[in-house]
């Protein structure tokens, strides 16, 4: 699976450019997605139009975050097959897993989440291509202790800021990947989606944007929880996976707030 890029123009979005003007812009400059951490200078960066309402008395928290996941629905998409085994760590009321019921292909899916009242509504679903199973407990607890089968995908969406150890990140993902060694098949994979703030962004900006985003959802996270992408590329590779896809792109327009989506592939 190729790397992707794609590149608008952050500023005014009215003035974007075509698809074959971001192709050529892309081959000139010579950009890559490894670059795409060092910051976005001259605006290029894709950024999602996420201008859809909040529905504060609804689905508001999928609402607001319905424009990433899309990114990694794409990836689901061309990276599943029929009768593989997945754990999603993090499931919560099985967002992801509606979408894979309509892939029409058979697959087993292990949903680990701490919310039990989530995962009940997700077995409540009525599926016609997943064979369900709930683990309601930690997921670095299930991690840790797993002896069931090999698996095929271990899917971490929007989890990874959420069971990581902030004060040691590395440790946390050495000991981590060393985990997905053992529980996936070998050429098994390791699907991360998640946000991160660039260096870029002040402190006092990302405290700001926090605090808008309690207003809309009810719930933010702090900085120092989100792993960035290209450490946990750094320690996947040292820890014997491929990288095998990367994709990022601006998550919200408030903010150079990203999402970013990384497949690794045991060796």
């Amino acid at each position: 699976m190729a790397d992707e890029i794609e590149n608008g123009q952050k500023a005014k979005p009215e003035k974007m450019l075509s698809d074959e003007q971001k192709a050529k812009l892309a081959e000139s400059q010579g950009v890559t997605d490894a670059e795409i951490a060092d910051g976005d200078p001259d605006g290029s960066l894709e950024q999602k139009d996420i201008d859809t309402p909040i529905d504060n008395k609804g689905s508001k928290f999928e609402t607001f975050f319905d424009a990433p996941y899309s990114e990694i629905k794409v990836v689901l998409r061309d990276t599943i097959k029929p009768d593989q085994r997945i754990i999603d760590l993090g499931a919560n009321k099985g967002n992801l897993e509606d979408f894979l019921d309509t892939l029409d292909i058979p697959v087993a899916v292990e949903c680990v989440d701490t919310d039990q009242q989530a995962l009940e509504e997700l077995k409540a679903k009525q599926f016609e291509n997943l064979q369900i199973e709930v683990a309601p407990m930690d997921a670095n607890d299930f991690v840790d202790g797993y002896t069931g089968d090999n698996v095929d995908i271990a899917l971490v969406n929007a989890t990874l800021h959420e069971i990581n150890t902030p004060s040691d990140q590395r440790q946390y993902l050495q000991h981590f990947f060393e985990r997905m060694r053992a529980i996936l098949k070998q050429e098994g994979r390791v699907i991360v989606g998640d946000y991160y703030y660039p260096d870029s962004v002040t402190d006092e900006e990302v405290a700001s944007f926090i605090e808008y985003q309690k207003k809309a959802i009810n719930h933010a996270d702090a900085r120092e929880k989100f792993v960035k992408p290209e450490l946990l590329c750094e320690i996947g590779q040292e820890s014997g996976f491929l990288v095998e896809h990367t994709k990022e792109i601006r998550a919200v327009k408030e903010i150079d707030r990203r999402y970013y989506i990384v497949v690794l592939r045991k060796q």
